[in-house]
C-alpha cells in the first residue's frame, strides 16, 4: 500500500507555509481593493474623458436622439453623473444596482 504523503510532517509544514504566503497575498489584495473601492466613491476620482463630450451629446439631442445609459455600475452612478454636471444629457439612466435583475437579464433562473 502506498504511503499517504499528506500525513508526513514535512508535507504539512510546506503546505501550511504555502497557505500562509497565499493568505498574506490575499490580505494585500483585500487592502488594495478596499482602498480602490473607497477612492471610487469620491467625486474627485471621476472626470469626463473627453472635454468635447458635451458638444457631442448636445448635437445628438438637437438632432432628436433619445439618449440612454444602461449600466451595470453601482447605484453611485447617478450622483457621479450629477457631480460631473452631465446627468441632464440623458433621457433615461438605468442602473442594474437599482433594478431587481442585473444586465443582461439572466433567463431561466
Amino acid at each position: 500500500m502506498a504511503k499517504d504523503k499528506t500525513l508526513e510532517a514535512n508535507y504539512i509544514i510546506k503546505s501550511n507555509e504555502y497557505t500562509l504566503r497565499c493568505f498574506k497575498r490575499w490580505e494585500t489584495i483585500l487592502a488594495i481593493h478596499s482602498q480602490l473601492f473607497n477612492w471610487l466613491f469620491k467625486f474627485s476620482a471621476w472626470h469626463l474623458y473627453d472635454p468635447d463630450a458635451e458638444k457631442v451629446f448636445k448635437t445628438l439631442r438637437n438632432a432628436g436622439a433619445k439618449l440612454v445609459v444602461a449600466s451595470n455600475f453601482h447605484t453611485r452612478l447617478r450622483p457621479v453623473l450629477q457631480a460631473l454636471n452631465c446627468d441632464y444629457w440623458f433621457d433615461i439612466v438605468a442602473v442594474s444596482g437599482e433594478a431587481i435583475f442585473g444586465f443582461p437579464l439572466e433567463r431561466g433562473k
